[in-house]
């Protein structure tokens, strides 16, 4: 019974195939008929292939088209390829060169050798290479490698590239010291509780502040598995910001982001004049990701790509160790520092607990 089944459904299929090339024979007969295909050239086997040529041939110009349309299609990959190497050229050129400095903060943050040379592959070595630089980078646990390829020059930028990039971090440094002007000493503190007095309101002109002009444009949040750029209308009412710089990759800040976020989902809903903002010291765009996903961090992040500009010179002024939390009112003014190497996390919620219940 099996088997006169499997010889039925095969002769059903020997019949299919035999129909199928029965229609593609009448077809190609009748487009070489219509064609100028000398009898000659139709040799067995090949008809369905000259029909398919020959259809092209008498079908409303074709024939004569296709080398314009194989010119115009040639011209275009060439643009975008052009555009491609223009935009990726002009990508690496905006990342900042790493100086001695940087490369000395990501050794000591856990950056691997390699992983230095990577970012050195794509953002250059703008800084000088001397005897001082090599001994504070092996301080910071550089390698043989790394070492040799920069005393090798094969990362190293021009003379007047670097000069370029030292000035471009000069504005930037300017601009952020102008936000960020320096604490008070510490024997005022003293006399006031531990921390500084809460600031005045800001004026209409000045809502927002110095740190609302360096954070606009560059925050993203975490909504519905995605980082989505954060709306900039909720920054300008704020008084006073944490700042939280942290990473994935380090325990401590993970252990201290369940903490935060207990912190601030319980203080923020009472007190909507203060945020939290993250940076991140993670190694990609998709590590940053990963530690939101992770988490539910509720508070707005500086995005990825945006770590480089005025948002990230901040970074680069009040940190060189994470984790770290510092609180900082509307003009930058810093209130309170866990500090870098045992960080006190909860000194600065206490101090922003004291500054929130003065500013009822």
């Amino acid at each position: 019974m099996a088997n006169s089944n499997v010889r039925a459904s095969m002769k059903a299929s020997v019949s299919d195939c035999r129909i199928r090339e029965r229609n593609i024979r009448t077809w190609s007969d009748d487009v070489m008929s219509r064609s100028k295909f000398p009898a000659k050239d139709r040799q067995p086997g090949n008809d369905y292939a000259i029909a398919v040529l020959a259809s092209l041939h008498t079908s409303s110009g074709i024939a004569f088209i296709r080398p314009i349309l194989c010119s115009i299609i040639s011209v275009l990959r060439w643009v975008l390829v052009l555009c491609f190497a223009t935009n990726v050229s002009s990508l690496i050129a905006a990342l900042t060169p790493l100086t001695t400095q940087d490369v000395s903060l990501m050794l000591r943050s856990g950056y691997s050798n390699e992983a230095v040379l990577r970012e050195l592959s794509t953002r250059r070595f703008g800084d000088t290479f001397d005897s001082k630089a090599e001994q504070q980078l092996i301080k910071a646990g550089a390698g043989e490698s790394l070492i040799n390829a920069l005393r090798s020059g094969v990362y190293q930028l021009s003379p007047l590239e670097i000069a370029a990039a030292a000035e471009k971090r000069s504005a930037q440094s300017t601009k952020v010291s102008e936000a960020f002007p320096k604490s008070e000493p510490d024997s005022q503190k003293e006399n006031n509780g531990g921390i500084s007095p809460a600031p005045n309101p800001p004026t209409d002109a000045q809502r927002g502040g110095s740190i609302y002009d360096h954070l606009k444009d560059d925050l993203v949040y975490w909504h519905e598995g995605n980082l989505m750029p954060f709306d900039d209308g909720a920054l300008e009412k704020k008084k006073f910001y944490l700042f939280f710089f942290s990473a994935i990759w380090s325990q401590p800040g993970r252990k201290f982001t369940a903490q935060l976020i207990d912190y601030y989902n319980r203080v923020a809903p009472q007190h909507p004049e203060f945020e939290v903002v993250f940076f991140s010291a993670d190694r990609s765009a998709f590590a940053m990701q990963n530690y939101f996903s992770q988490t539910n961090m509720p508070w707005p992040a500086i995005a990825y790509d945006k770590l480089g500009g005025k948002a990230g010179a901040i970074a680069e002024r009040l940190t060189h160790q994470i984790p770290r939390l510092i609180l900082a009112d509307a003009t930058g003014k810093v209130l309170s520092d866990s500090g870098e190497t045992r960080p006190d996390f909860d000194k600065v919620l206490a101090d922003l607990d004291k500054v929130l219940s003065g500013n009822r």
